[in-house]
């Protein structure tokens, strides 16, 4: 019976990637060998799609990579609540690949203490870069061996999908909004003084720190062209 190596696979009725051992008959096997029934289905949970592991217990850890900036850190805290109440999935934790806690191996031991038997690792990146190829599966792998009877898989990253292409837009037409007067600072921007609109220059010319070189202008809100939004 042929089984798929440790490679991208798409889950072909459910659009689910799969990075661990799928044999073709829809087995999911663990780095020890031991194949459990496997299948994908859709499923109406918060428009999340559903995958399920036959007799299993899932849990979800969500990654990003981890900043030495507290704010950045608490930021995936508070997406993996709003994750889990939209999925109500029962056991989900965050993770940091790197520099902050806590760590991938950590919400892995998590996961498995809450009673998982198959932990399901997303990255939380937009690119399938290096972090995504070697850092997290690395990673991934170390924290699965002290326990060879749980199944795991990494999960591909966000990339390139229409629903971002919404939030983003939803984000920048907040933001011109906002540097126009016309909207509150957002909860990213609270405090931080930062969502401007600026300019590198002025009718009285180009405007500068004292050495020389430009530097921007903050365009007043009145002036702050909308676009229509």
């Amino acid at each position: 019976m042929a089984t798929f190596s440790l490679t991208q696979n798409w889950c072909s009725n459910s659009g689910v990637l799969l990075s661990a051992k799928v044999a073709s008959h829809g087995v999911l096997s663990s780095h020890k060998g031991l194949r459990r029934p496997f299948r994908c289905t859709r499923g109406v949970r918060g428009g999340a799609l559903i995958t399920r592991a036959l007799d299993e217990k899932l849990g979800v850890v969500i990654i990003d990579h981890g900043s030495r900036r507290q704010e950045s850190n608490e930021l995936l805290h508070k997406f993996v609540e709003v994750y889990k109440k939209q999925t109500r999935y029962e056991i989900v934790e965050p993770a940091h690949m790197e520099l902050a806690p806590p760590s991938i191996s950590e919400a892995f031991k998590s996961c498995v203490d809450q009673g998982a038997t198959t932990v399901v690792l997303s990255p939380y990146f937009l690119s399938p870069g290096r972090h995504w190829n070697e850092d997290i599966p690395k990673l991934a792998r170390e924290a699965a061996a002290q326990y060879p009877q749980v199944n795991f898989m990494v999960t591909a990253p966000i990339g390139v999908h229409s629903l971002v292409a919404e939030v983003l837009q939803e984000r920048m037409e907040y933001c011109i909004l906002h540097a126009a007067g016309k909207r509150d600072e957002c909860e990213i921007c609270a405090g931080s003084g930062r969502c401007k609109m600026f300019v590198m220059g002025d009718d009285q010319g180009e405007v500068s720190d004292g050495s020389g070189a430009a530097v921007p202008k903050e365009v007043a809100a009145a002036d702050v062209n909308t676009f229509e939004i």
